[in-house]
């Protein structure tokens, strides 16, 4: 199938999402509230968790995702999808009660990962207060541990004079790497095996670690 670009139409469309999101999960709410059962429920929950995923699979269909650096804004020629996917996850990062749920769950939230599209190994440790933002793009091997408030963000933005410079790449995570409370990783980051983050440490985009975090 030939990819399509992204048109702004479209990408200005999905401002409208977040808005349209809690509405639908706060009438599914009502609806259940008001008449319990196993299929009310089960509206709940694709309300919640799987609307975004499905149409973001749709999207994928149609757009290719591209990594690196874009401007973004009204200066921009054409859409961009990244905007689009945001969107998708507004309610996700405007409120942690949704993936709070799935982290108590066990394997819950590397499952809900995987459905985004990143590659998650096993038996990872997700805190509650750890923040994923670009859900598709983390690559993370087996037996690690995401401490509290760590936050894992796959792409930053520059203003320049008459546009906004987006740039996006996949953090890739060792195996039994451990990230301690508020550590922060940026996009392109690369942890090695065995590396350990102290408290409040940063890996900056693009950066190479591997280290007890002592160095």
């Amino acid at each position: 199938m030939r990819m399509q670009k992204v048109s702004k139409q479209l990408e200005l469309l999905s401002n409208f999402y977040p808005i349209i999101h809690f509405i639908l999960i706060f009438t599914a709410m009502l609806c259940f509230i008001k008449s319990p059962g196993f299929f009310s429920f089960l509206y709940l929950v694709f309300i919640v968790y799987f609307l975004s995923i499905i149409i973001w699979k749709i999207l994928l269909m149609n757009y290719k995702f591209p990594e690196g650096a874009a401007r973004i804004g009204k200066r921009a020629e054409g859409g961009n999808l990244w905007l689009i996917y945001y969107n998708l996850q507004a309610v996700y990062n405007g409120s942690s009660l949704p993936e709070t749920i799935l982290k108590a769950i066990p394997f819950a939230y590397s499952a809900w990962l995987r459905l985004w599209g990143s590659k998650v190994g096993k038996f990872v440790n997700w805190t509650p207060g750890c923040q994923v933002v670009d859900r598709a793009h983390l690559i993370i091997g087996d037996r690690c541990l995401v401490g509290n408030l760590s936050y894992l963000s796959a792409h930053i933005m520059k203003k320049n004079e008459n546009f906004y410079t987006l740039y996006v790449k996949n953090i890739e995570i060792g195996s039994d790497c451990v990230m301690s409370f508020r550590a922060t990783i940026g996009p392109g980051a690369k942890i090695k095996d065995n590396s350990f983050l102290t408290a409040g440490q940063a890996v900056y985009p693009n950066q190479v670690y591997q280290g007890s975090g002592d160095e």
